[in-house]
């Protein structure tokens, strides 16, 4: 194999990854204290950031959507809410504890998010 054919297919290669990298790395919110995030869960599919990263301290206001009754939850903070099909409920906190938790909803054992918080600089 040539030279300049080797090194065409390191381009290639290193250009495919970067794409899929891209394509397929999650979307991550960051929301601060005057701000919400919304999820939705619709027709089976979620839409929404897979992540939500906060600063210990924060007020945080996140919304759910879901198109059939349901109900969703957010381990670690013991927070839980009633979805009634089609109707949005809205989960509100003050981010007291750092740490990585699951925001689930509970039809179907699915998770909507992870809730970030990062310790405030002292």
């Amino acid at each position: 194999m040539s030279r300049s054919l080797r090194l065409l297919l390191i381009i290639a290669t290193v250009a495919l990854l970067g794409g899929l990298w891209l394509g397929l790395k999650p979307q991550t919110t960051q929301i601060s204290s005057d701000n919400c995030c919304e999820l939705r869960w619709e027709n089976g599919q979620k839409s929404g950031p897979d992540t939500i990263r906060v600063t210990q301290g924060d007020n945080v206001e996140i919304r759910i959507f879901s198109d059939s009754d349901n109900a969703v939850h957010l381990h670690g903070y013991e927070l839980h809410r009633e979805i009634p099909a089609g109707e949005t409920a809205i989960m509100a906190l003050q981010a007291e504890h750092s740490g990585r938790f699951m925001l689930e909803l509970h039809n179907g054992d699915i998770v909507l998010a992870y809730l970030e918080v990062f310790p405030a600089n002292q």
